[in-house]
C-alpha cells in the first residue's frame, strides 16, 4: 500500500536516493478511478484504466452518470474471442440488476 505524503519539491532527494516515487504515485489514475475498484490486492494497469473509463463516462455521460455513480468493479480482464478483443468486467452479485439494466448503453460507449 502505498502512502502519498506530498510533492518533494527538491529533486536531490530523487538523485541522491532518498526518496523514491512508489508505483502508485507513478500511475496517473485520478482518485475517483481507485474508488471503483474494490479488491484485496492492487488492481493491475488495465484494472485502473478500466476504472478511469467507467470515471470518465460517469463524468461525461447526463443519461448514465446516476447508475454509474453507485457502480464499482471487482476485477477487469481482457480476452480474445476470435481474433477480437473483449473486455471481461467483474461486479459484485449485488449490482448486477444495475449493470444488465444499463449495459447495452455501456457497451455502445
Amino acid at each position: 500500500m502505498c502512502l502519498k505524503l506530498g510533492v518533494v519539491q527538491d529533486p536531490g532527494f530523487i538523485r541522491q536516493g532518498l526518496f523514491t516515487p512508489c508505483a502508485c504515485a507513478v500511475q496517473a489514475v485520478s482518485m475517483s478511478a481507485q474508488m471503483k475498484i474494490v479488491k484485496a490486492t492492487e488492481p493491475d494497469q488495465f484494472e485502473l484504466d478500466v476504472a478511469q473509463a467507467i470515471c470518465d463516462l460517469e463524468a461525461n455521460s447526463n443519461d448514465l452518470k446516476a447508475e454509474l455513480r453507485e457502480l464499482y468493479i471487482v476485477a477487469a480482464k481482457e480476452v480474445d474471442v476470435t481474433g477480437r478483443k473483449a473486455v471481461v468486467i467483474f461486479v459484485p452479485f449485488k449490482l448486477l440488476k444495475v449493470v444488465r439494466k444499463i449495459q447495452s448503453r455501456l457497451v455502445r460507449e
